[in-house]
């Protein structure tokens, strides 16, 4: 899939937290917000969620800074994931320290301890 790692449509604070309007429609095509997913990455886990660490500073239209955002899970960009997920075993685990948080969300947000990722990590 292609993901967008901000929601264009709408995104949720939480995992079946309310759907909040609008999204970032405004970076629908901007090549900084697509990534490439695995289907169901993005679809049964993902989603529209985007938390931030402060949910009031979400931006609402385009004249708003993305700067002023803080958000919740790695950018596969801009973040050294080796800084916020490790591995025990065959285990996502969040680095201890200061992203620990980042990395716990990460983790469950992608589903990265589904039983055929840990299996494909054993293999």
């Amino acid at each position: 899939d292609v993901e967008h790692f901000r929601p264009k449509a709408g995104s949720r604070q939480s995992p079946g937290g309310k759907l909040l309007r609008p999204g970032y429609w405004w970076l629908a095509y901007s090549w900084e917000n697509l990534f490439v997913s695995c289907q169901l990455c993005n679809q049964k886990f993902k989603g529209n969620l985007f938390p931030l660490r402060n949910p009031k500073s979400r931006c609402r239209r385009p004249s708003h800074p993305l700067t002023r955002e803080r958000p919740l899970l790695v950018h596969p960009e801009t973040d050294d994931p080796e800084a916020f997920v490790t591995f025990r075993g065959e285990t996502a685990v969040p680095k201890r320290g200061g992203g620990a948080l980042r990395g716990k969300t990460t983790i469950t947000a992608f589903g990265l301890n589904r039983d055929e990722l840990r299996a494909k990590r054993m293999e």
